[in-house]
Parts: structure tokens; C-alpha cells; sequence
């Protein structure tokens, strides 16, 4: 069989790979080895057969393996056609299938065990004499002085999941742009079907979920000189995930969708290295990724059941909804990035049984993170930026703890916007390295809160602060000061009181604690301050009185 090696499942028979003289069918086949050996999946093919302008690849395989799984997909003929153009299409069975195991580990379970290693009755445990009690102990301590030295391999089990793939009417045309490949694809319709999971016990689900994405289209852009690099574009119109699983244990019915989805993305491999299981040390090498996303609409409902001990079946059910949503990844040897923006989320969980029924919203909310991954001796940045606008909580959720409807129900607000420096003392992409470490792999060394700000229940908090670490470590002394204003808080204290939430003697005591690291504005009775104030010797001041 002829061996060649892709990327993506999809993307070895629809992509191509670096700058051919001539675009042939013959030349694609062989050519596209050179580009996917490096991505991680292997493609074997059985007959070839050539003709003028087409050739017809029979028994086409797509595997993979990793430690812990593999995955075979029987995508059977592919044909590969010249189009007079210097272009060639290829052209994709209507319908493939594969398999994919998993290995986990086994569940601890008393069948297992030996009759030795089974717990003791409670009735022969009063039955014992002293010279019982005398023979455990002796075998005990004879167990502890002669260990068994040949470590036991964790016991595993296998899960194993069928599935089946169909992508009918598909348009997939690779191209040369000057120094670079370009492989365009149009697929009406992509659905993969789970057929059947084997779980680790052996009992068989039957067709639990499918995927199906509609109108999917783009076009990836590959160069291969001193690096491989490749530059992708594409939408699809919607995805569809559907999950049906319904056994004696308990049930699960539901759907998520996504409409209205584009991307980018950019992908920098440097000479000499692959992806797949070697994606740490291709990261370690300067493989760069980059990537931006957006989603129109995502929605989420799902109701489920189970099965109680005693026979008795629970219900509920769990929605949730998002829009705007946008998302963006940096990543290379030395640092990652990750962010995103969405607009109006809702979100609800009702389990009637337990008279549980809970639910938010909130307008719109953002995040952005970035910290490093190399190793290095000298500091380096790191930032955390998080905001989250008009979060209000459903009436089912406020009459757990305020019933009397006495707190202000206004939508609540949380933003959050820190940067600092850390040490990396251990390269996080490297595997063997993390898993080998004997100590923290990194250490904070500053921390600047450019602004915390929080508005809920009539009570604006803000906070700036600056803090040094200087000595590093899991447990630095830390040397700075943190500001704070509060507005509104003797408000709230008041109607915890009056709503008889707080008892009077109990508000009398934190009123007292508060006072040691706040005090009132002079200019305002509703504002209160705090600064606290961290020392080299290990002086906590509040205020300007010490506290430790």
C-alpha cells in the first residue's frame, strides 16, 4: 500500500502541498506526503489507476495514533482529475466510516479486588480475638518490611466509537498562486454521525449524537520554503449537534448550534519538525499559531433524566444562549494569547424534583489573557483583562436569599484589568520537563492592579493597587499598596439588618472588623476608603495602623 501522511482528515484529500511545477493529479497524490507527513496522520492507499487526466486512488485509510487513542477512517476511492487548467479537483466518496478507541483508566470496583482485599463484615469484626487482631498486625508489618518492588502497570480499559461520514456535493479544487499552493473547497453539506460507542464495561450506546455543518467553504493557502506556512480562510452557514442518548441509567436529549461562523488562521512550522504527538517540540521549535473567530448566534437546550437507586427518575432540563461572539489565539515558543468578546448571554438550569430552578443574563462580556511559556531566568509580562456587563439574575435565583425582595435588583457589573511580571522556571510546553518538575514551574514576581471594579446590590467597589515580590518563591513577602473605595456599603449593611438577614448583635461585630481597614470619606457618609500598605519586614498597615 502506498503511505502518505496529512494534516486534517478532510484536509489531506481536498489540500495540497508546496509549489509543483505542473498541477497534476499524479503530482498531488505524491506531492501531498511531503507537506503532511509532518501533521500527524498517516494516509494509506491500495490500487492506483492512471488515466489521461485522472487518477483513482481505491482504498484510501486515514489513521492516527497518540498514547492514549487512535483513530482509523476508511474514506475508500478518491479521485483526483486534471481540469485543463492547471488545476485539479478531487472528488470524496458520498459516505466513509471509521473507528476510534480511546484507552482510560479502569474504574476501581470490588469485583476486582481479591477476597483478601475485601472489606471485613462489621459482624466478624467483633467476632475477632486478640490473637486475630495479633496475625493482621504481624502480617502487616511483614508486607510494610519486604515491599514489592515491580511497580504494577494501572489497569485500563478501552472505549471504542464508530462513526460515519458523509459530505455529498462537495467542490474541492487545488491550485497554484505563485510560490504557494491553494486548495478551495465548497461543501454544501458535512455531517459525522456517531453510530455506536462501545463503553469500557462493553455495553453498547447506539447512534448518542451527530454533527452536520451546512454551507461549509474556504480556502487554505500553503507555503513550503524555508518553513512550511499556511494561511486559512473559511464560514460555514451553521452546525448542528444533536445528542440521543436514552439508556435505563438515565437520558439525554438535546441541541447546540452555531450560525453564522467565519475564521482565519495562520500557522508558522518551522523546517524539521511536525505536529501531531511532537506538537510540545514543535512549539519549543517556533511554531507559531494565530487565529481569529466569529459566531453569529449560539444557542444550547438539553433535557435529561436519571434514574434514582430506588427506581425513581429525576428530571430537568438546562438552556443556554450567546451572540457576537468573537475569539482570537496567539501562541508560539514563547508566549499565549487568548481572548474574546460576546454579546447578550441567557442561561438557565430546572430540576423540578429539587425545586432548583436558576437562570442569568448578562449584556455583554470580554476576556483577554496573556502570560509566558519559555523558560527564563529574568521576569517576564504577563495581563489578565475580564468584563462582564448587565448580569442580572433570574427571580427564582434572588428568593433563595432575599425573598422579601429588600436588596436592589439592579443589573450587576464586573470588571477586572491586572498585568505583572512572573518567572517561568520551566518551559510549560515541554512535556517531559512539567511531568519530571520537583518545584512550582513559575513564581509571581509583580502584581498591578490597574483597576478592579465591581457593582452589584447598591454597592460600588473599586480597587488600584502595586505589589512587589521580590523574594519569589511559592510564598513571597509581598511589598506595595492596594487602594479601595467603596460606595454604598452602610446602605446595604443597614437593609441586611432591617430585612432581618444579619442579625443586629452580628452587624455590630463586622462593623467593628471593618473598621480596622476602612474609614468613612470626610467629604461623603456613603463613601468609604481603605489603603493597605505591605512592608519589607512584613508590616501590614491599614490606613496607616498597623494590623500585623
Amino acid at each position: 500500500m502506498t503511505r502518505l501522511t496529512a494534516a486534517t482528515a478532510l484536509g489531506v484529500i481536498f489540500s495540497t502541498t508546496p509549489l509543483m511545477a505542473e498541477v497534476t493529479p499524479q503530482s498531488v497524490w505524491e506531492e501531498i506526503s511531503n507537506y503532511y507527513e509532518r501533521m500527524g496522520l498517516v494516509v494509506e492507499g491500495g490500487e492506483m489507476v492512471e488515466a489521461a487526466d485522472a487518477l483513482t486512488v481505491r482504498d484510501v485509510v486515514i489513521s492516527m495514533e497518540a498514547p492514549d487513542s487512535e483513530m482509523d477512517w476508511n474514506v475508500g476511492e478518491v479521485v483526483l482529475t486534471a481540469n485543463g487548467d492547471n488545476t485539479v479537483t478531487v472528488d470524496l466518496p458520498d459516505q466513509s466510516a471509521g473507528t476510534m478507541t480511546m484507552i482510560v483508566p479502569a474504574s476501581p470496583d470490588y469485583d476486582a479486588l481479591g477476597e483478601d482485599d475485601m472489606p471485613m463484615p462489621a459482624e466478624d469484626i467483633d467476632t475477632m480475638t486478640e490473637e486475630d487482631t495479633a496475625a493482621g498486625d504481624d502480617a502487616a508489618s511483614e508486607d510494610m518490611a519486604a515491599p514489592d518492588t515491580a511497580e504494577a502497570a494501572p489497569e485500563t480499559k478501552t472505549i471504542t466509537v464508530n462513526f460515519s461520514v458523509k459530505t455529498p456535493g462537495e467542490e474541492l479544487v487545488i491550485s497554484e498562486e505563485g510560490e504557494a499552493t491553494v486548495f478551495g473547497y465548497v461543501m454544501p453539506e458535512v455531517s459525522v454521525t456517531v453510530d455506536s460507542i462501545v463503553d469500557p464495561d462493553g455495553r453498547t450506546i447506539e447512534n448518542p449524537a451527530s454533527v452536520t455543518i451546512t454551507d461549509m467553504r474556504g480556502s487554505d493557502r500553503v507555503e513550503t520554503a524555508d518553513m512550511t506556512r499556511v494561511a486559512q480562510t473559511g464560514s460555514a452557514a451553521e452546525m448542528v449537534v444533536d445528542i440521543n442518548i436514552d439508556e435505563e441509567e438515565g437520558s439525554a436529549i438535546g441541541q447546540f448550534t452555531m450560525a453564522g461562523m467565519e475564521f482565519t488562521s495562520e500557522t508558522e512550522l518551522p523546517a524539521g519538525t511536525t505536529l501531531g504527538a511532537d506538537f510540545s517540540e514543535a512549539m519549543i521549535a517556533g511554531l507559531k499559531l494565530r487565529g481569529d473567530s466569529t459566531i453569529e448566534k449560539m444557542d444550547f437546550a438539553l433535557d435529561f433524566s436519571s434514574t434514582e437507586p430506588d427506581g425513581e427518575t429525576q428530571q430537568g432540563s438546562a438552556a443556554a444562549s450567546s451572540e457576537n461572539l468573537n475569539a482570537q489565539f496567539n501562541m508560539d515558543a514563547g508566549n499565549m494569547g487568548y481572548g474574546g468578546t460576546s454579546g447578550m448571554i441567557t442561561a438557565e438550569l430546572n430540576i423540578p424534583d429539587e425545586m432548583l430552578a436558576v437562570g442569568y443574563s448578562a449584556t455583554s462580556s470580554e476576556f483577554d489573557v496573556m502570560f509566558p511559556m519559555a523558560a527564563d531566568p529574568e521576569p517576564q509580562d504577563f495581563s489578565f483583562d475580564f468584563a462582564l456587563d448587565g448580569l442580572e439574575l433570574s427571580d427564582e435565583v434572588w428568593a433563595m436569599f432575599d425573598p422579601q425582595a429588600a436588596l436592589p435588583r439592579d443589573a450587576a457589573a464586573l470588571n477586572i484589568d491586572l498585568d505583572g511580571q512572573m518567572t517561568v522556571a520551566i518551559n510549560l510546553m515541554d512535556n517531559e520537563a512539567m511531568m519530571q518538575a520537583m518545584e512550582a514551574p513559575m513564581s509571581l514576581n509583580s502584581l498591578k492592579i490597574n483597576n478592579v471594579d465591581l457593582s452589584a446590590v447598591g454597592v460600588n467597589l473599586g480597587l488600584t493597587g502595586d505589589i512587589e515580590l521580590p523574594e519569589g518563591g511559592p510564598m513571597p513577602t509581598p511589598v506595595g499598596i492596594i487602594s479601595g473605595r467603596v460606595e454604598g456599603l452602610n446602605a446595604l449593611l443597614d437593609t441586611l439588618v432591617s430585612a432581618g438577614m444579619v442579625p443586629q448583635d452580628q452587624m455590630m461585630g463586622m462593623r467593628m472588623m471593618m473598621a480596622m481597614f476602612v474609614k468613612q470619606d470626610p467629604s461623603d457618609a456613603n463613601v468609604m476608603t481603605s489603603e493597605i500598605e505591605f512592608r519589607e519586614s512584613g508590616e501590614i498597615l491599614a490606613n496607616g495602623q498597623r494590623v500585623k
